[in-house]
């Protein structure tokens, strides 16, 4: 009885199985492993909830099941393998396209919840989003407003945006100067051989040395030329105090010498003689300026007009400039050495008789007068060009009053 109870429950149990099975198939029809849909998370989940109601009705079940995850675990080996190697097959039959990702964009990640089952459309998934990622790409080159937008980023972090450049586009990224006759082939420094290394190098280091020659050359050259400026400069400051002592010495040596002559002409026979004639001279002269002036506007002047400084003590004849010598006889007779500041006034007022300048604004109206060819004034008549010899005569007068300024 036991035995043929035990028979009819392992018959029963297989029954059992065998129909678990073609319902299962009945209502799972066969299908291949790439056309199955992938399952979606909520189905999971109920499928999920069902079984573990079912395992907690039927505490017979619990065995059943374990044995039906001992089957699926022992079959999952083998259909991962079967899916791996379709995988392959699909990848090899459709090659990936790899596109570099450019900065800015994180790098694709793929979930893997959905188990072996669903790596066809893993794929797809994947090649879809290496697509958009691609046209992101494309049109941040050609959109203005992103690569606005990118630049801004790199402001931020120039390290990350210049590697990703680097990377992106390697081929920019040149070390060696492209632009240099001497180095032709390869500018890459990192695909140099060590020949090329070498040759680049040497030139590098002959370039700064080139360099470093021709700087030291110029600061050498600038020096040179400071050098002779300031020994120029000295040398002429030289020059010029040599000249100044021989003016000195010549001076002096005049003024000895005039010393010299008065001692010899200082009997009392020419001192009365000779103070005599200078005061005829002077009063004459003074007369001849009072006489000028009160004159006015209304007569032109003349070389005979014009009351001059004495030429000479012994002549009577006014119409040239004096001699220094005699000029000073003229203006200090009477007077010591000792006398200097008598000597410097009786010099300033008449170096502001014929001072250039102050003669042309007092006798300005006077001299305009003889632009004309001739001119009657009075019973005499001026020639042609005596505006220019008076100017001439009164500029040698100065000259001599400045002259006998520097003896005192």
């Amino acid at each position: 009885m036991e035995g043929a109870s035990a028979t009819r429950l392992r018959f029963k149990g297989a029954n059992t199985s065998s129909s678990r099975k073609r319902k299962h198939a009945d209502a799972h029809p066969t299908t291949n492993i790439d056309d199955r849909q992938p399952r979606s998370h909520t189905q999971t989940k109920s499928r999920s909830r069902s079984r573990s109601r079912s395992r907690s009705r039927s505490p017979s079940g619990t065995k059943k099941h374990r044995k039906r995850r001992s089957r699926t675990r022992s079959r999952s080996p083998a259909r991962h393998r079967r899916h791996q190697h379709t995988s392959k097959s699909k990848r090899n039959a459709h090659p990936t396209k790899y596109t570099v990702t450019p900065a800015g964009f994180a790098p694709a990640t793929l979930s893997d919840d959905d188990g072996g089952d669903n790596s066809h459309s893993a794929r797809h998934q994947a090649r879809d989003l290496e697509q958009e990622r691609s046209e992101q790409y494309q049109q941040q080159q050609t959109d203005p407003w992103l690569n606005h937008l990118f630049d801004e980023l790199a402001n931020d972090d120039l390290s990350d945006y210049h590697w990703g450049q680097y990377e992106a586009e390697p081929q920019l990224f040149s070390y060696a100067a492209s632009s240099n006759p001497t180095f032709q082939g390869n500018n890459n420094i990192n695909t140099m051989s060590d020949e090329d290394y070498t040759s680049y190098m040497r030139r590098g280091m002959g370039r700064s040395r080139q360099e470093k020659e021709e700087k030291e050359w110029a600061d050498w050259v600038t020096e040179q030329e400071r050098i002779r400026y300031l020994e120029a400069k000295e040398e002429q400051k030289r020059k010029d105090e040599r000249q100044r002592q021989k003016r000195q010495e010549r001076r002096e040596r005049e003024r000895l010498e005039q010393q010299e002559r008065q001692r010899d002409h200082d009997s009392p026979t020419n001192r009365l003689r000779k103070r005599t004639l200078v005061d005829k001279a002077r009063q004459e002269y003074e007369q001849g300026w009072k006489m000028l002036i009160a004159e006015g506007d209304e007569r032109p002047l003349s070389m005979d007009t014009i009351p001059w400084l004495p030429l000479d003590m012994t002549t009577e004849s006014t119409s040239m400039p004096t001699s220094r010598l005699s000029l000073f006889d003229f203006l200090f007779f009477g007077t010591t050495a000792d006398q200097k500041d008598v000597r410097r006034q009786l010099l300033r007022r008449e170096q502001l008789k014929f001072h250039p300048d102050k003669f042309k604004q007092r006798f300005g109206a006077r001299l305009a007068a003889l632009d004309d060819e001739t001119v009657t004034a009075g019973d005499a008549q001026t020639r042609t060009g005596e505006r220019e010899r008076i100017l001439e005569s009164v500029d040698r007068v100065a000259r001599a009053l400045n002259q006998v300024g520097e003896m005192l």
